[in-house]
């Protein structure tokens, strides 16, 4: 589910910046109002880097050791939830936020699986 997550925040991040008229192949800011579109360069940065990042950092993590694996998903999910909040607080929500705030919420339940100590006993 990381890898997934991920992916699909560096891919939406990418959009962002890309149609924010700040990458060389944006369409021209003539095409639509300038101003909007310049605000989405930093925010699609900031999906791509940070909430894409931590996604990933987490799925490597799952894949070389369970505890730090869970350490890592708990961090990214918080890192997609706050994402997911401020965005719906900034501009409002709609069903693709709602689906990442489920996948959010099920990274938690996931990693937090792992803390269980029958499951920390068979981890070692």
């Amino acid at each position: 589910m990381t890898a997934f997550v991920g992916l699909t925040a560096i891919a939406g991040g990418i959009g962002m910046v890309t149609s924010s008229g700040m990458s060389p192949t944006a369409p021209p800011p003539s095409w639509a109002d300038a101003s909007s579109l310049s605000v989405a360069f930093v925010p699609g940065l900031l999906l791509s880097i940070v909430v894409g990042g931590a996604q990933f950092v987490a799925f490597v993590a799952a894949v070389t050791s369970a505890r730090r694996g869970a350490w890592a998903t708990v961090s990214a999910a918080l890192t997609l939830l706050a994402w997911c909040l401020v965005q719906a607080a900034l501009i409002g929500g709609d069903l693709r936020q709602a689906l990442y705030v489920v996948f959010g919420l099920v990274e938690l339940g996931i990693a937090g699986a792992a803390f269980r100590p029958s499951v920390q006993r068979a981890g070692h």
